[in-house]
């Protein structure tokens, strides 16, 4: 659902990724439209038939996220 924001801001501890390809089910939400547009068509193909989860640094070198964003504590 992330992938449709246009402001997209991640934990430095964050892993992302499509689980429901895990599952053997075709990713929901239109993230088979949207992540080839954020990341380009090959890194998407890769975590979209894989199930592959990619770390926060990773996921910001491909383009799915914008910039980290500290966890602030609860008050």
């Amino acid at each position: 659902m992330a992938l449709g924001c246009d402001v997209r801001v991640a934990d430095r501890n964050a892993v992302l990724g499509l689980p429901e390809v895990g599952l053997g089910l075709v990713p929901g939400a239109g993230g088979t439209q949207r992540l080839p547009r954020l990341t380009g068509v090959p890194v998407a193909l890769e975590l979209a038939v894989s199930a592959r989860r990619v770390k926060a640094e990773e996921a910001l070198s491909f383009g799915i996220y914008r910039r980290h964003q500290r966890r602030r504590p609860a008050r």
